[in-house]
């Protein structure tokens, strides 16, 4: 259960206290809730701009890879701090988000280049076309070529669909 769940909880069991016999109840439950709330981290806005400066500098450095340790180093920023923060400040951990930002970059490179796979998945970082399959296809439920195919395919209608409609 984490912290946010065991706050939440703690609030439902003291509001649900009602009776005058149970006032030892709700001074454990506010003694165990105040606890809590000394645990919980909460993140500073000058901390969380630098998160958000992490990831906007994955995002600019898409076909580089970087440890949690490099970062930590170039962003002046404990490893420990910078994994939490992360996943506060984005919902996933560094390297899942490194993971779906470079999958939704090969995408839009699919989908509006003439590039091979091979070259995009160069492009985003990856050496071994199986392993970029295997991601592309984890983030985006399709293999590389089938969505490729597909977004020819939706290309091919839209252009037919514009020809069918204007005489030129």
């Amino acid at each position: 259960m984490t912290s946010e769940e065991k706050i939440q909880k703690l609030f439902s069991d003291i509001y649900s206290e009602s009776s005058a016999p149970k006032a030892s109840m709700l001074r454990i439950k506010t003694l165990e809730l105040l606890m809590l709330l000394s645990e919980h981290k909460s993140v500073s806005r000058e901390q969380q701009e630098l998160i958000v400066r992490v990831g906007a500098f994955i995002c600019r450095n898409i076909s580089d890879h970087y440890t949690i340790s490099e970062l930590s180093e170039m962003f002046n920023l404990n490893q420990t701090t910078l994994k939490e923060q992360f996943k506060q400040t984005f919902g996933c951990p560094v390297y899942s988000y490194v993971k779906k930002r470079k999958m939704f970059r090969a995408a839009e490179l699919i989908s509006t280049s003439d590039m091979r796979i091979i070259d995009i998945s160069e492009e985003v970082g990856y050496c071994n076309a199986s392993k970029f399959s295997g991601a592309f296809r984890e983030v985006m439920g399709v293999n590389p070529k089938y969505y490729q195919t597909e977004h020819k395919n939706l290309f091919a209608q839209k252009n037919h669909f514009i020809s069918e409609n204007y005489a030129y």
